[in-house]
């Protein structure tokens, strides 16, 4: 994903990708602000053919502690074939 060019990872180490699901808009600036408090940087996703309204969230690679500040967030889950 495009956040992980933007951050510095340690050689050999190579992020996971989890899919984590909100309601809708409100919750994504929310869940900005957490990232914020937790000094955790992220990049949002604004859809220009949606009215520039904001459809995603994606934070630089956590590990350790920085990784509870998702604790609350459902994981999404595919479906099996």
């Amino acid at each position: 994903m495009e956040i992980t060019r933007q951050c510095s990872l340690p050689d050999g180490i190579i992020p996971n990708v989890v899919a984590l699901g909100v309601n809708d808009e409100s919750h994504l600036f929310k869940s900005a602000k957490k990232l914020d408090s937790a000094g955790i940087r992220y990049s949002l996703f604004i859809e220009p053919d949606m009215n520039n309204e904001v459809t995603a969230l994606a934070s630089e690679p956590v590990s350790g502690n920085n990784r509870l500040v998702f604790k609350n967030y459902q994981l999404l889950k595919g479906g099996t074939k």
